[in-house]
């Protein structure tokens, strides 16, 4: 059975909502690749000192995030209540958790494509300004802006429609991909995406 386990301030309250996400993830995740792993998570609610002191400086404005550790790590001071916004940035890291749950290794733009895609980050009008970085940069890029994320997602939505079965792959072995930002170009023309 999938667990998940709330260390901290607020735990009854955030651990209903994150059992309610992970129900979610997990059914959004088995759409795309079948898994019977059974998926574990812990969420760590820390002090906002705690938490900037365990972060690189690029991320001090965050409230929540998923680490390399395999783990949920929440400033305590970031929430007052389970607003929209607070949802889905978690929503998103729960995605992360379980895609590290089935590949420890799986590569930074795939996790990040199908965790703004599925937690539906990426409000629409933002998008129409975005710069589509070509999908070998972005295997590099570490950028994390608008362009990083709706690029990646960009990629995962075309693998998702028309390689499934790589897309599948991809996430269990980190086999390599080529995607031209021109057929990525031309599949979003095409399906008016």
């Amino acid at each position: 059975m999938d667990k998940i386990i709330v260390n901290g301030n607020k735990s009854k309250r955030l651990y209903e909502l994150a059992k309610k996400l992970l129900d979610l993830s997990i059914k959004q995740i088995k759409c795309i690749i079948n898994f019977n792993k059974e998926i574990s998570i812990k969420i760590i609610v820390i002090t906002r000192k705690k938490f900037i002191k365990s972060l690189d400086e690029n991320f001090n404005n965050y409230a929540i995030m998923f680490m390399e550790d395999g783990n949920i790590y929440i400033n305590q001071d970031s929430f007052k209540n389970f607003d929209l916004e607070f949802c889905k940035i978690l929503h998103h890291e729960i995605i992360h958790a379980i895609l590290y749950n089935i590949n420890k290794n799986i590569d930074l733009w795939l996790s990040e494509g199908l965790a703004t895609l599925l937690a539906r980050n990426i409000v629409k009008d933002k998008a129409n300004k975005i710069n589509i970085i070509p999908l070998n940069k972005l295997k590099k890029y570490f950028k994390f802006n608008i362009d990083y994320y709706y690029s990646a997602m960009l990629y995962i939505k075309y693998l998702y429609v028309t390689q499934k079965e790589i897309l599948k792959e991809l996430i269990l072995s980190n086999m390599d991909v080529k995607i031209t930002k021109k057929e990525l170009v031309s599949f979003l023309l095409t399906n008016n995406i």
